[in-house]
Parts: structure tokens; C-alpha cells; sequence
């Protein structure tokens, strides 16, 4: 059995970017969120311990994006591995973090990143 976990449309503004004005007045930011985890025994239990608490992994999410940074990719990998530390039973996961309204010259709503990771990866590193 195949079971995830999604996180939708986590809107988060915070102050990442190279160019400066990004780091001061700040960006708003999109979050997807699929992890990969075994819930059974929550399904048969009705137990919150048994399964991913996703509003803990929304406060992971917030606190990384509290943390200035220049890339998306590099922001990205750090809730990859934060939720990793702190999920013991996620095997993979597949995050995604959009950058709505960037400053840059172009017609366009956002610019986006996705990793995918799973556990052995993060283990491996």
C-alpha cells in the first residue's frame, strides 16, 4: 500500500534572494509537499503518534524559511533534511517552493524549484 502525506499551498513570505532589495522587503513563497510514509497503524488506531503530525512539519517548514538565504535550492534541502532529522518514518519525499513575482524582467507569475529525496539519500550524504 502506497501512503503519503500532502502539504498544499503553504503560503510563506520571506526575505531569500540574491539582490538585495529581496532581502529586505521580502518575497512570498508557495510550498508543495508530498511525503512517502507508512500511516497503517494510525488508519487502524485513530492515533496521531502513528503517523506524520503535519502541522509539526509546517512549523519545520517555517522555521527553515525564517533562515535568509540566496538559492531556493539550497532552502530546499534544508527542510529536506530538517524533515528527514525529524520524521523518523518518511522514506521519500518531493518538495516543491515557488517564488511568486520575482524581481526579474519577464512576464511571469513565479519561478519555481523541486527536489526530490528519499531516505537512503539523505542517509548516504
Amino acid at each position: 500500500m502506497i501512503q503519503k502525506i500532502f502539504i498544499r499551498d503553504l503560503k510563506i513570505r520571506a526575505n531569500h534572494g540574491v539582490l538585495p532589495e529581496e532581502t529586505l522587503s521580502g518575497n512570498d513563497f508557495v510550498i508543495q509537499l508530498e511525503l512517502h510514509t507508512d500511516f497503517s497503524r494510525a488508519c487502524r488506531t485513530d492515533q496521531l503518534e502513528y503517523t506524520v503530525n503535519y502541522a509539526d512539519v509546517c512549523g519545520y517548514i517555517q522555521e527553515e524559511m525564517k533562515i535568509n538565504a540566496q538559492l531556493l535550492e539550497h532552502i530546499a534541502y534544508r527542510i529536506c533534511t530538517r524533515i528527514f532529522r525529524e520524521e523518523f518514518t518518511v522514506t521519500k519525499l518531493i518538495l516543491s517552493i515557488d517564488k511568486l513575482n520575482p524581481p526579474i524582467h519577464a512576464d511571469l507569475s513565479s519561478v519555481a524549484i523541486s527536489i526530490e529525496m528519499t531516505k537512503n539519500e539523505f542517509e548516504n550524504e
